[in-house]
């Protein structure tokens, strides 16, 4: 049985919607970013599932230049979140959980422009025409013939083989995507062998291209906690964890689905 909700959350006895604390935000802008924790009973299994909105990388430039600072107040967001569920509901680590959303997981920018741009020259121009200042376009230049093969602004990541990202799943770019690292052990993931989840063009012509606003980046995925990876590999048959509608436009990003079977109960007959 399910209970619905149309206005106020705080009637349910099973959903709990949390946002960050101010200073968890980058630059301590309040925003509605948080998480939502549901809780289930299937069967005579408990289920957890706690849907995350992560902080987004801002400037394209501050990512470049200080890679730490976005990943860094998601790693901190996330581990809260991790602390507050381990502190308030001790059960947790027996049942299965499984925490997923949008992470904003972001490549390691820097290093992208690294392995992109190797051997290019920078062309920059400034805001108001001005010859110094606050930039406003960084052109990195082919230096056998000045052929621009990146363009970057503020709000703008334009590589002139954006499909490159797409080939084999991108399989060459999961080596910069490291913020999962820090919760290996408390978090455990399927191998991903879908490409980039965002960003994607809006348009509906255009639904497999990317949008050329940031890096493309893993920002949507599920993780299990330990309880919830047992379950996983228990599935009497494979799990399936990717991504929906590579070719039709569903927005800005692409979402992410596992798909597998949950054992309920102790002699172990399956139910989905």
């Amino acid at each position: 049985m399910f209970q619905v909700f149309f206005q106020d959350f705080k009637q349910s006895t099973c959903l709990l919607r949390i946002k960050y604390p101010q200073e968890y935000f980058p630059e301590k802008r309040y925003s509605r970013k948080g998480y939502l924790h549901s809780r289930y009973l299937v069967g005579s299994k408990q289920l957890d599932l706690v849907n995350i909105h992560l902080f987004h990388d801002a400037s394209n430039f501050t990512a470049k230049d200080m890679p730490d600072f976005y990943a860094g107040k998601r790693r901190d967001a996330l581990q809260y979140v991790l602390n507050k569920l381990k502190t308030d509901y001790p059960d947790l680590q027996k049942n299965p959980m499984y925490i997923f959303g949008d992470f904003n997981f972001r490549l390691n920018t820097k290093e992208v422009i690294e392995y992109l741009c190797g051997g290019t020259t920078q062309s920059k121009t400034f805001e108001n025409d001005a010859l110094e200042g606050e930039i406003k376009t960084i052109n990195y230049l082919r230096t056998m013939d000045r052929q621009a093969i990146l363009k970057l602004e503020i709000k703008k990541f334009e590589y002139y083989d954006m499909g490159r990202f797409t080939i084999q799943a991108a399989k060459e770019f999961r080596k910069f995507d490291r913020e999962f690292y820090t919760f290996v052990g408390d978090l455990h993931e399927l191998p991903v062998r879908f490409p980039p989840s965002y960003p994607y063009s809006e348009d509906l012509s255009c639904g497999n291209q990317f949008l050329g606003t940031r890096c493309p980046s893993w920002c949507d995925r599920i993780f299990a906690s330990p309880a919830g990876m047992k379950a996983i590999k228990d599935s009497p048959v494979e799990p399936v964890y990717n991504s929906l509608s590579p070719d039709g436009c569903v927005g800005d990003h692409k979402p992410v689905f596992l798909s597998f079977v949950l054992r309920i109960n102790e002699e172990g007959n399956p139910d989905s």
